[in-house]
């Protein structure tokens, strides 16, 4: 209760029991864990994971998309094992799902029908206010720019990367001679280091040095990961790559093969010739 300026008392609420609840549906629900759902302006879109179901709850109740619209066959074809993902495409009013065999199956709004199946499952979304991006782990794609497939390449393949730069003392020209470092690689089929052969390693200086080299020429010592920095254009002899900084890259030349770094260190010695 409040006073207002006159002195009065002002009721603004009362706490209590609240005299029912009521369930939208006692049927349908969202397989826990799950969380794939989306909505429109009008509507909320979610996947019942236990019944292999689409959902639409509106101002109207409860629909069942896929009993209504007549795909209950597709959708029984659900692999317990499949990552179920919904999205919705504001531009195109249409609802992307995809829950079965590496594919997307599509609700329009504007026919109140499913409308299309896209060979692309993506694995996750983000919806803005003009387009979708999807992506599938290893590339990125913008929806319904459509070239014979539902989805067109957005960019490059989108393989893990790593740049930085060895800054350490710039003032003085050095030799960088080693790198360790320490991550878990995963894919390929190198036994010792698994995965860490679809690896590649790139090396530039100042002084317009390039060298290169893949991850079997990564040893494994006592969980240190240990590379041989190569000499400028891979030579024989002579050749070391020098200067004041280094410009490192690391990526990936796999779509089986990604990573995760938790230190590099880089040896050097300081070049006074």
């Amino acid at each position: 209760m409040l006073n207002d300026a006159s002195g009065n008392q002002i009721i603004l609420g009362n706490g209590g029991i609240l005299q029912r609840s009521d369930y939208i549906s006692t049927t349908y629900g969202m397989k826990k864990g799950q969380f794939a759902d989306t909505q429109s302006n009008t509507t909320l879109y979610w996947w019942d994971g236990n019944n292999k179901e689409i959902l639409a709850y509106t101002e109207n109740g409860l629909l069942p998309l896929g009993s209504l619209k007549a795909v209950r066959n597709y959708l029984n074809e659900h692999n317990e094992n499949t990552h179920p993902y919904l999205f919705y495409d504001i531009k195109n009013k249409e609802v992307i799902s995809s829950v079965v065999n590496n594919e997307s199956l599509v609700y329009s709004e504007q026919i109140e029908a499913f409308s299309s199946i896209y060979k692309f499952a993506p694995l996750y979304g983000t919806e803005l206010s003009d387009q979708v991006l999807t992506t599938n782990n290893t590339r990125l794609y913008k929806q319904n720019e459509t070239t014979g497939n539902a989805s067109t390449l957005f960019g490059q393949s989108m393989l893990p990367k790593l740049q930085y730069t060895v800054n350490a003392q710039n003032m003085f020209p050095k030799v960088f001679d080693i790198q360790t470092f320490g991550g878990r690689f995963y894919g390929g089929d190198k036994n010792t280091v698994p995965g860490i052969d679809n690896l590649r390693f790139d090396y530039k200086t100042p002084l317009k040095q390039h060298s290169t080299c893949t991850g079997t020429a990564v040893t494994n010592r006592e969980y240190d990961f240990r590379l041989d920095i190569p000499r400028n254009n891979n030579d024989s002899y002579g050749g070391r790559m020098r200067g004041k900084t280094m410009e490192c890259e690391l990526s990936s030349t796999s779509n089986s093969t990604d990573f995760s770094l938790q230190y590099i260190v880089t040896k050097y010695r300081m070049s006074w010739s």
